[in-house]
């Protein structure tokens, strides 16, 4: 079977890579796998199979890795804390947009969405163990850090109907506990959050019989009355 992802679902992007790889007996801890480094995309164009005719679109996306270590990844003989995973990075993501067939502006958008990662430690995350979630380490996965939102906005095909935004979005997390989804019996997540800050918001909503209106994540096909804008209502 073929990893590729087939050109319907990825039309169009461009990848950039500069990495700096230390492993095996060239890292700093014999056995250990270092990288750091940016992995960079553009120009992405993604239409998944599900649902229909939505589109995801961003003109550049870039992960920075600080720090990304693997514990005895390469280690000829195992260690206690073998597959022990460590990282620093940041994750920048420009001008992101999902769009449905049928309509004109982008069901939603944001101008920039920025991922510090202070610290993930997730402990023996990748070492061997048996299929069957036997060895898996009881640990969760833990993730410091903050998400800034630039001019996120979500609106249905007629904005007078439907639309929030907001000039900017904080979110800084001091511990997200995240369970090893491998193990026997894993727990559930927990977020302990530091602040939140939303700058400007904007909420626009109307109400019918039927609801309140909400944007649709289904295209219709051109032409089709589901794909024209409803009118706006007084």
């Amino acid at each position: 079977a073929s990893s590729a992802v087939a050109p319907e679902i990825l039309p169009a992007a461009h990848l950039a890579l500069d990495l700096h790889l230390d492993a095996g007996s060239l890292a700093p801890t014999p056995g250990d796998l270092n990288a750091a480094g940016t992995i960079a995309l553009s120009d992405v164009q993604v239409a998944p199979p599900e649902p229909k005719g939505v589109g995801l679109s961003v003109r550049a996306l870039s992960i920075t890795l600080d720090q990304l270590q693997v514990a005895g990844m390469l280690a000829t003989q195992a260690a206690t804390n073998q597959g022990d995973v460590h990282l620093r990075g940041k994750v920048h993501v420009a001008d992101p947009s999902v769009s449905v067939a049928g309509t004109k502006a982008p069901a939603a958008s944001v101008k920039t969405i920025d991922l510090t990662l202070d610290e993930i430690s997730a402990p023996a995350l990748l070492a061997k163990h048996g299929g069957d979630g036997a060895g898996v380490a009881d640990s969760d996965i833990r993730v410091r850090g903050k998400l800034n939102l630039v001019e996120p906005r979500v609106a249905a095909a007629n904005a007078k109907e439907f639309a929030v935004a907001a000039k900017s979005v904080d979110v800084g997390f001091d511990e997200v506990l995240i369970p090893n989804a491998q193990h026997l019996k894993p727990g559930p997540m927990r977020v302990r959050l530091r602040d939140v800050s939303i700058a400007s918001p904007n909420v626009q909503v109307t109400r019918t019989k039927e609801g309140i209106v909400l944007p649709q994540l289904t295209g219709a096909p051109a032409g089709s009355p589901q794909s024209q804008p409803a009118a706006a209502k007084e």
